[in-house]
Parts: C-alpha cells; structure tokens; sequence
C-alpha cells in the first residue's frame, strides 16, 4: 500500500538528487571557466613574450648593444617553454574558423631566434651594410607577433563564449530549480495537505450530520487507517446511540405503564360486562340477540390487542426502517400509548390529515412522547397542546432568533421542500439559563429518581438520523415551542405553507 511518508521521501530524494546534478555541472562549468582563464594568461603571456622579443630586436637594432638581443633571446626562450606546456590550450583555439596552428608557431618561433643568433654574430659593420640579414630577422617577428595577437583574439573570443555559456547555464539551473520547487509544492500539496484539508472537510460533514462514513479520497495508508478509525469510532458511536435509544424507550415504558394500564381497563371492565350481561341473557332465556354482545367483546378484544401490539413495537430493539407513513397516525398512536388519545387539550387538528412522511414510525412515536411528557411534566395539569405541520421551502425556513438547536447546523436540505412540525405547551417555560441545556444528555430538572435526562437527547438524535434538526424556544410564564425540522424527499406530499417565521 503506499505511504504519503514515502511519496514525500522519495519527492526529496529525488530533488536532492537533481539538487546535486546540477551542482556537479556548475562547478564542471566553473572549472572549465578556470581552465579557460588559465589557458588565457598562457596566451597572453606567450603575446607579451613576442612583444619582449621585438622590443629586444628594436632596442638591439638602435643601439647595437648585444644586452639587448641578448633579452632578445631569453624571451624566447620563455615563449618557446610557454607553447610548449600550454600546448593543449594552444590547440584547443586551432579551429576552421581561426586557422591557427600551434605547430607553425613553434617552427616560426625558431626560425626566428636562430636568425637572431646568426644576425647577433655578423661583425658590427657588416650588420648596417646587411640589409637582407635584417629583413630575415624583422619579418619572422613580424609574423609571429600576428600569430600571437592572433591567438590572443581567439582566447578572447572562446573565453567570452565560456562566459555566456556560464549564464545561460546558470540561468537555466535558477529556472529548473523553481520549477522543481514548484513542482515539490505542488506534489507536497496533493500528498498532504490535500488529503488534510479533504480530512478536515470530512470532519466536518460527519460532525455536522451530513455524512455517516468516511470514504478516503486516496490509497495511502496514513489515509487509509485515519478514515478507518473514524468509521470505526461513528460505528461504535451509533451502535452505542441505539442501545441509548432502547434504554430510553425501556425507561419510557415504566412511565406509560399507568396511562397503558387504564387505557386496557377499559375494554378488559367492557368485555368483563358483556360477559356477565349476556350469561344473564342465557340463563333467563331473554330474548335479546346474544350476538350483539359477542360482537361488543370482540371489538374490546380487538382494541386491547392493539394497545398490547402498540407497546411491543414500541419496546423492540430495531434499525431505522424508513416507510411512507401518514404523520397524523403517528401522533394518534403515540396518544394511545400515553393513555391520552382523545384528550381535548391536546390538540391536532392543524396536522394535514393527508400528510405522508418517509420516517421509522415507531422512532417517530418516541419523539412525541417525549415531547408530549415534557410539556405535561413542566406544566401539568392545565397545559393545552398545539401540534401543527406545514411544508415550505428549505431556503425560506429559518429558526426564529433565540431558539436553541440540538445540533449547531441544520441537516435539512436548503434547495429542497421542508416539513415543518410544531409542538407548543402554554405551561410555565423553561428559565433562560436552563434552555441552552436541555438537549444534553443525562441534564434534568427534575427530582433525582424522576427523571433521567435522556428525552430530549434521544429526541435529537433520532430527528438527526432522519436527516433533520430540531429547536426550542421558550419564555418564563410564556410556554414552550419544539421545532422539527425534515428534508422531504420527491416522493412525500404536503400543503403548501407561506414561509416560517
């Protein structure tokens, strides 16, 4: 599997590497520019050499003094040893362009100084009558200083190429070493601080509710173990959101145990009734039609078995199973649990009686419950209940100002349609530094063995499983409002509603 450490050393590596090529050629063109002065300063000194010489033959010339072509001489030797050690820079300007060749050189040269010999042993006075031996001797030097400048002119010219060699060369490196800076940014960039900042994002998401897992956007194995201790850590947070889930939905049934109890009495005493009536009937021979009874005791048979059912599915351990279910048969169930259905101060009439949601039904059922408690508990026992639904759309609705959220950003969709469910108490409200607390867990403002603090979490948390979000708001003296808020998918239906305020 492969490593972002990896891919980020080998990155460094191979810059190091190129790093270090073109140091090497920078300083081989250096020491060519070296060698190149060097071979400069030989040249010149073999052209300041013949122009030593020449001196020697003028000043010899002039004034006869032997000293002077004696110099002469010595010069020439120096230019003789200097052509002969620098024989290679010599030959390195031999080119067609040029067409100096330093093996002519070296025969001038000594032609040259054997006529200096041969003119410095002609007697005095023959030397100023010996015009053609002075000839043999000028015109050798003659040529020979053109062949020096020549050379100097050819160094000069191969030393100025050297140098723009150099710059262009150097100009090169600074180029290619910006490149590959940029280009080890770039790769740096995609190896690390890409998949942080796509790790940051993805937080994010998950944090607030967008995204259950995370999928890594590469192959490396850093990324790969991050993103699988993330999906391990959510699953084992979800697995440990469920079990709380039934443990509420456990502790829940203690408190609807007496609201269930009366709710079975009710057909259990009708049936118990029909009974003893229709015995009655028998024994006295009457002639009542004993199916009418039969058929009373069935109908109450029926109506405990539905309580019963009613609890069984409310108690089961299950996942989110999303159906089309219609809402107001959610909130009714839920009053039936609660032994209230029927109950004039709760009402429902503003929920749209064709109201369909994509939702786990029994999930949502524990969410009107204990929102239903809540106001009972805070407001008992004169509270009026107001349950109300409207759809608008996603980019309308907007929590009014001082309404606390169980989650810091809403899930719901803004570019699609939004159900809208509304649960308002007039009871006593909930004191301003109490309300942004009531969605933690285990925060309660009842007495100790009253209450667990878990309703309102466990609330949150099955709202945001839907992909929604919910608020509270609420005043002192002014009752309380709950907020939930659902994304509706294309195929949910709802009235139309002018936007929340």
């Amino acid at each position: 599997m492969p490593s972002i450490r990896r891919k980020i050393g080998l990155g460094f590596s191979a810059f190091a590497a190129i790093i270090a090529l073109l140091a090497l050629l920078s300083y081989s063109d250096l020491r060519y520019l070296e060698r190149r002065i060097e071979a400069g300063v030989a040249v010149y000194d073999f052209l300041d050499a013949v122009l030593d010489i020449r001196l020697g033959e003028a000043s010899f010339l002039l004034s006869a003094d032997a000293e002077h072509l004696q110099a002469a001489l010595i010069h020439a030797g120096r230019a003789k040893r200097l052509l002969a050690s620098n024989r290679q820079a010599f030959l390195a300007l031999q080119t067609e362009q040029t067409k100096l060749d330093p093996g002519a050189a070296e025969v001038l040269l000594r032609d040259y100084t054997e006529e200096l010999s041969r003119y410095r042993q002609l007697p005095f006075a023959r030397r100023w009558q010996n015009d053609r031996a002075e000839d043999a001797v000028q015109k050798p030097g003659e040529r020979l200083v053109a062949i020096a400048e020549a050379f100097a002119k050819a160094e000069r010219a191969a030393l100025a190429t050297s140098v723009k060699r150099s710059q262009w060369a150097l100009l090169a490196s600074i180029v290619m070493v910006a490149l590959l800076g940029i280009v080890a940014a770039r790769l740096l960039s995609r190896f690390s601080v890409r998949p942080l900042s796509w790790l940051e994002t993805e937080l994010a998401a998950v944090g607030a509710g967008r995204n259950k897992q995370l999928r890594p956007i590469s192959q490396d194995r850093e990324i790969v173990s991050v993103s699988q201790a993330v999906n391990r850590m959510l699953n084992d947070i979800r697995s440990r959101n469920r079990h709380l889930l039934q443990s509420e939905k456990l502790a829940s049934l203690g408190t609807l145990a007496s609201g269930v109890a009366h709710e079975l009495n009710n057909p259990l005493s009708n049936i118990s009734s029909s009974c003893q009536i229709l015995m009655e009937e028998l024994e006295q021979r009457s002639s009542t039609d004993p199916l009418e009874w039969l058929r009373q005791i069935d109908r109450e048979t029926e109506r405990a078995r539905l309580v019963v059912k009613a609890i069984l599915d409310f108690s089961k351990e299950n996942r989110v199973v999303k159906t089309q279910v219609n809402l107001r048969e959610v909130i009714s169930k839920s009053l039936l649990l609660m032994g209230l259905k029927g109950s004039a101060w709760i009402r429902t009439s503003a929920v749209p009686e064709d109201l369909w949601i994509c939702a786990d039904a029994q999930k949502f059922q524990q969410v009107f419950i204990n929102l239903f408690k809540n106001a009972i508990d805070a407001g008992a026992p004169t509270v009026n209940i107001q349950v109300r639904a409207r759809t608008v759309s996603g980019k309308d609705f907007h929590f009014p100002r001082g309404t606390v959220t169980g989650k810091h950003f809403c899930t719901a969709d803004s570019v699609r349609r939004v159900l809208i469910i509304e649960v308002e108490d007039d009871g006593s409200g909930i004191p301003p530094e109490v309300l942004p607390r009531v969605f933690d867990p285990f925060f309660s403002t009842k007495d100790v063995g009253h209450g667990d603090g878990l309703g309102l979490y466990v609330t949150q948390e099955i709202i945001d499983l839907h992909g929604g979000c919910v608020g509270i708001g609420s005043e002192p003296g002014k009752g309380t409002r709950f907020l939930i808020c659902l994304p509706l998918e294309e195929r949910e239906r709802g009235p139309e509603s002018a936007p929340a305020a």
